[in-house]
């Protein structure tokens, strides 16, 4: 597979600048966080310790803050005043749910899921009779939050805590069938549609639930067939259409995909200005006409809706195009983030996997890099396809690692593949070298030289063989010409200034 991604040059613009299409929100996104009484902004212990009084002043130091959140259209001003509100009355738990839920509204499932953590401290503080409600509300958000996400296993486990507070809850028992339909209980997820069906016909959600447990089974045809003809209620719609989109994506209709991805960003109800979207996104693989992927991006940096695929590609590419260090980590993360989601959700898994490992590479978790990378590899030589320049990626890394004597498999395969690869040759030349064949090393580097002269890691690996042998005029020739062509290398310049004091002795 090839990975040639890149997103159109206006979501380009975008990405890399921030939120640069008009209207652009009044406040950063960064500063929608930032509480706006931080003097008075305590822990819930903190606030556990003040009088009677003293609570009740910043419980109404509050309200203003929610009475400006439920009536403002601008989503950071919102998010900021739910951010103030909770700081100044972190006992109230319905600050802490609101904000939670408006940080899911544009994406920032993370953020929800760390306020809700916030959140449960607080329920003790709510009188008797409200508490069950309220942890309810909890394993209910829990639950949404984790399968947004593709965590099947704690939106699962969060949807069965529901269920043992009130089980014969509609919303519960919706979590619940597509939970399970999705972590792979077909059987209890059916048996839950059914139920539905059986009782309440009228409702959608059973072919919800239905549609979800067809995908699992690998059925997409059968998926669209239960969705395509549901109508949804407002609460669940935005995540309805946006199931219902992707699997009109696999289906290969990308028509639908966007009309339906469009219903799920009209049911946000996001205010002017948070997305400048949809834009397209590209995705190049090889095909004569490449996919567009519609994506609507928040606050230039949260996938608010639209394709999961294409906010993986979206992001990998930002993080190419990034200009500062900040930046660079800033969307290494939400790339890593993206592309796991992906992963989970079953999206071009293989693909988004390799673009992981493609990326942990580049930001030297190599580790997690060769953990993806060998996977896909694996797969792909299961189904006898070719991966020469993954598995060319993987054995530099192999090198890299100092794994060297795992590293000669996946060359030899990459050149099989693709003989004419200078920068393979030099590094088949390096393993060969650290493996204590330095004629046969210093062979392959010829070859790569012969294919590629400007390449500078042949060069430097071929001076270091010289210098280890002692050739100390061919190695310091060798540095030389590697300095020239890599003038930023720090390694370079000792190993050739003691090649020529050798050489000169």
């Amino acid at each position: 597979m090839r990975f040639g991604w890149h997103i159109t040059a206006a979501l380009a613009a975008g990405l890399v600048a921030g939120c640069g299409h008009a209207p652009a929100p009044p406040l950063r996104y960064a500063d929608a966080w930032r509480c706006e009484a931080p003097a008075d902004s305590l822990g819930i212990e903190d606030v556990r310790a003040l009088s009677p009084a003293a609570r009740e002043r910043r419980r109404a130091q509050a309200l203003p803050w929610r009475q400006l959140a439920a009536t403002t259209r601008d989503d950071a001003e919102r998010l900021r005043a739910l951010v103030t509100a909770f700081a100044l009355a972190p006992d109230v738990p319905d600050h802490g749910f609101a904000l939670a839920e408006a940080a899911g509204r544009v994406g920032d499932t993370q953020r929800a899921l760390a306020t809700l953590d916030a959140v449960e401290p607080a329920i003790p503080e709510l009188p008797v009779a409200a508490r069950r409600a309220a942890r309810l509300r909890l394993a209910l958000a829990r639950g949404w939050l984790h399968r947004d996400r593709g965590r099947w296993t704690l939106a699962h486990a969060w949807a069965d805590s529901a269920a043992r507070i009130s089980p014969a809850e509609r919303e519960v028992r919706m979590l619940q069938g597509l939970c399970r339909a999705a972590h792979g209980d077909l059987r209890g997820a059916y048996n839950i549609s059914r139920d539905i069906e059986t009782k309440e016909y009228f409702r959608f959600e059973w072919r919800w639930i239905r549609g979800v447990a067809e995908l699992a089974r690998g059925d997409v045809a059968n998926a669209y067939h239960w969705l395509r003809d549901t109508r949804p209620e407002g609460p669940w719609s935005a995540r309805f259409h946006r199931d219902l989109a992707m699997v009109c994506e696999r289906v290969g209709d990308p028509v639908e995909a966007r009309r339906y991805f469009t219903y799920s960003y009209d049911a946000l109800g996001l205010g002017p200005g948070t997305c400048p979207g949809p834009a397209d996104v590209l995705a190049d693989e090889g095909r004569a006409k490449p996919a567009r992927l519609p994506v609507w991006i928040a606050f230039g940096r949260l996938l608010a809706t639209g394709s999961p695929y294409g906010w993986a590609l979206a992001a990998t590419d930002s993080f190419a195009a990034a200009a500062s260090p900040a930046a660079r980590i800033a969307w290494a993360d939400r790339a890593v983030d993206a592309l796991g989601v992906c992963i989970r959700l079953d999206d071009h898994q293989e693909q988004c996997r390799a673009g992981r490992g493609l990326l942990y590479a580049q930001i030297g978790a190599d580790e997690l890099a060769l953990e993806d990378l060998r996977r896909v590899l694996d797969a792909r030589r299961e189904r006898g396809e070719p991966g020469a320049d993954l598995a060319a990626r993987y054995g530099k890394l192999l090198n890299r690692t100092g794994r060297v004597e795992g590293a000669e498999e996946w060359l030899r395969e990459a050149l099989s593949a693709t003989p004419d690869r200078a920068e393979i040759w030099s590094d088949l030349g390096y393993t060969l070298m650290m493996t204590g064949r330095a004629a046969q090393g210093e062979q392959a580097l010829d070859r790569a030289l012969a294919l590629d002269p400007g390449l500078a890691a042949a060069w430097y690996n071929r001076g270091l063989h010289r210098y280890q042998a002692r050739r100390w005029s061919e190695a310091a020739d060798d540095f030389a010409r590697a300095l020239e062509l890599a003038p930023d290398n720090p390694d370079i310049p000792p190993l050739l200034q003691q090649a020529r004091t050798r050489a000169r002795r």
